[in-house]
């Protein structure tokens, strides 16, 4: 064996060139792997954290909304608990909304005795963050915390300022994991990432919420959010790198430097064997020796080109295997490139939708305002003239004056809200023409001779047919356009309304008509975005001071317009005045077999004078509105008794006798048992009557959701607060209630 240390060294000396450059040229790869996926798991924590930072920017929204009720009512709080709880039903996130004058903890939506009277600034074991807050005026977000009402929150306080004094705090309590879970922090474990999200100030770390530990390798992403940094870790469970790439790159490296160490080691071998057989075939012809030398060198030839090609061959697998890597590379980069481009995006779009609510809750603060202080100006106003007749007349006049506006912005806000959703669902009638004109004559007439204007109607001969149509959003997109005329209308002006409506010749009824005014007029500028939320030219130098209104009414005549597959343009010039028409295609009552029948028995229809009868229960846990109610249903003629909860109004049904009443008044938001619950075990009840009697819901909630409740929980009919004495006269005929 001591012949072969010669071959064996030359074999280990190839095994360790070879080994040690593999080595160095797969580690180069990995290494640059795994930097570029620190980097994408980077862009993921500053997405992850941009998410969490606009999450929370919604919710503290709603502690500045409270801030302006309380400064619009100059430290007076109204409303709280019916705005609190649409808030808080709309959103599970919320555990709690709190209102806490001089920081002492007096509005509670859920009410929570707990709660009440806590002294945040004395008692709160986070008092010197609230301190805090109060010195800088910002928001401090406190938590995750155990809660006095129970559970763990993370708290968002506010403070309030009134006339530049401290007035007390705006609070909104986040339910945990929930409001984690809506920043999307649990999809990381998900994806295969170990992660840990802290919070840190003046140098103290506090952990929030992931893993206790995390590598120093992490990558991280902070940011600032309620005077304290937050800050996200996150690392691939595995590590960074792929363990299986890493893994096979060392085979590949041992297998090639073997086989390099055993073919140097086999081809010195060779040479060494052929050395011997020389020595053997020494004793024969100089003419043999010469042709075995040259079929040696003709097999050492043959033999390095064949070793020549595998070396060939091996390097054309290497230079592959590298273009395979460099495309991988590339390919991983152009991901992380586009998904660079999508955050982007995505952030982009989420801070458009943060400025647009940012500007809607400005835009509907300022006109909710302005009305509230109205009302409360006005009712002190009331009450020092109680003795002067005409002064308390015309207080109240204009208490109704702004609570029309008020009730009027409420609809418009629902209406864009409906239509935004795809949720409108409209009412198609036969409208006759006689009706509708008529309407629109006895409401803008008055109107237009209060402020001095001429009002004209120029109405064709030609034939019209009866449109098939919601009366009510045709109405709505009429009045909308001519009260704007009014409003924009200086006294001595004239408003002109056109009625061109005409039979098609498909057999439909175009209603068409055109509003002309001789009023302020639109700038171009302007009316290319007239039709948007909110919409006013507030620069247009005819504009006259004090000239306030939501700017939602153009943009709800558009939607409707739209919703009825019909065309709205407009004609307008500054300073000269303004055309709107109107063009929706309706079928016809008077050649549709569907409406003929129809419009014949509604005109020998004749009506006098509604009278009611009957005896009902109410069930209300307001004091005020079940003054207004039992008062309403008393001047209609019908007797009532009161039930101040679901529970209560269970009882009075089932333990009176079958005919006691003629139908129930049921509130929705209650004690004990809410309208739902106390309809559901009405209608659960033995006997037939408590399957039949009529049950009516009165709620302030005038979304679709609320009233698809209803009817699930088995109501008849459902009327919304403020109650409209007209309506609940239409759904009492509608049940029964008519004395005929």
């Amino acid at each position: 064996m001591k012949k072969y240390w010669r071959q064996a060294l030359t074999g280990v000396i190839a095994f360790a060139l070879c080994f040690a450059f593999l080595t160095y040229l797969f580690g180069n790869l990995q290494m640059e792997q795994a930097t570029a996926q620190k980097e994408r798991v980077t862009y993921l924590a500053e997405s992850e954290m941009a998410t969490f930072s606009m999450t929370l920017q919604e919710y503290e929204q709603i502690p500045e909304v409270w801030s302006g009720v309380v400064k619009a009512g100059d430290g007076e709080v109204s409303n709280f608990e019916s705005i609190s709880q649409q808030l808080y039903e709309r959103d599970a996130t919320i555990n709690a909304i709190q209102l806490a004058p001089g920081g002492v903890v007096e509005y509670s939506y859920p009410k929570n005795n707990d709660i009440i009277g806590y002294d945040i600034l004395n008692e709160d074991a986070n008092k010197d963050e609230a301190a805090e807050a109060i010195l800088t005026g910002n928001f401090v977000i406190t938590g995750p915390t155990s809660l006095v009402q129970g559970g763990e929150g993370l708290i968002i306080r506010y403070p309030i300022y009134l006339n530049d004094e401290f007035w007390g705090f705006a609070t909104i309590v986040l339910n945990v994991p929930e409001i984690f879970e809506a920043a999307g922090f649990d999809s990381l474990t998900d994806e295969g990432y170990l992660w840990k999200l802290s919070k840190s100030d003046d140098g103290e770390t506090e952990h929030v919420l992931g893993a206790e530990e995390i590598s120093d390798d992490a990558a991280s992403y902070s940011i600032e959010l309620g005077e304290r940094t937050w800050t996200l870790e996150i690392i691939p469970e595995s590590g960074w790198g792929s363990a299986a790439s890493a893994s096979a790159n060392r085979v590949t490296t041992w297998m090639i430097s073997l086989l390099a160490g055993v073919g140097a080691f086999l081809i010195l071998m060779l040479i060494l064997r052929n050395k011997e057989l020389e020595e053997m075939r020494s004793d024969l012809t100089i003419q043999t020796k010469a042709l075995a030398a040259s079929e040696k060198a003709n097999r050492m030839q043959i033999k390095a080109l064949e070793a020549s090609k595998k070396a060939n061959e091996m390097q054309a697998e290497a230079l592959a295997a590298s273009k395979r890597a460099n495309e991988a590379q590339i390919e991983a980069l152009e991901v992380a490139k586009r998904e660079n481009l999508r955050t982007a995006a995505a952030l982009e779009e989420s801070e458009a939708a943060n400025r647009a609510k940012t500007e809607f809750i400005s835009r509907i603060s300022h006109d909710i305002r302005t009305p509230i202080g109205a009302i409360r100006n006005l009712t002190e106003f009331a009450f020092r003239d109680i003795d002067d007749k005409e002064k308390l007349t015309s207080d109240l006049e204009k208490i109704e004056t702004s609570n029309r506006f008020l009730l009027s912005l409420i609809n418009d806000v629902l209406d864009i809200s409906r239509v935004d959703s795809g949720k409108v669902e409209l009412s198609p009638e036969p409208y006759p023409f006689e009706e509708y004109i008529a309407n629109i004559k006895n409401i803008m007439e008055p109107m237009c001779s209060e402020k001095g204007i001429h009002f004209e109607l120029d109405v064709d001969s030609a034939k019209r047919g009866v449109i098939v149509a919601d009366k009510i959003r045709i109405n709505q997109i009429a009045l909308n356009i001519l009260s704007n005329a009014v409003k924009y209308t200086p006294e001595g002006g004239t408003v002109r309304y056109i009625s061109r409506s005409e039979r098609t010749a498909d057999g439909k009824a175009l209603f068409h008509f055109t509003v002309k005014d001789t009023g302020i007029g639109m700038s171009e500028e302007f009316q290319k975005r007239m039709f948007d939320e909110f919409a006013q030219e507030y620069d247009n130098p005819m504009r006259q001071s004090g000239m306030t209104g939501t700017g939602l009414g153009l943009s709800i005549v558009k939607r409707m317009v739209d919703l009825m597959d019909g065309e709205i343009t407009v004609d307008s010039k500054l300073g000269e005045g303004t055309a709107f028409t109107v063009k929706i295609a309706f079928p016809d009552a008077l050649t549709d077999p569907a409406y003929t029948k129809q419009q014949a028995a509604d005109g020998q229809e004749e009506k006098d004078e509604l009278k009611f009868r009957g005896h009902i229960l109410v069930a209300e846990d307001n004091e005020i509105n079940q003054m207004i109610a039992m008062r309403i249903f008393e001047e209609c003629g019908l007797s009532a008794d009161l039930a101040k909860d679901g529970q209560e109004a269970v009882t009075m049904f089932s333990s009176k006798p079958e005919g006691t009443y003629d139908a129930i008044f049921m509130d929705i938001q209650m004690p004990n048992m809410n309208g739902y619950e106390a309809t559901r075990a009405i209608r659960a009840l033995a006997g037939e009557e408590a399957k039949t009697i009529p049950i009516i819901a009165m709620t302030a909630d005038a979304f679709d959701e609320a009233m698809r409740e209803a009817e699930d929980a088995g109501m008849n009919e459902y009327v919304t607060k403020p109650l409209n004495v007209e309506y609940i006269k239409q759904v009492m005929l509608k049940i029964g209630l008519g004395d005929e």
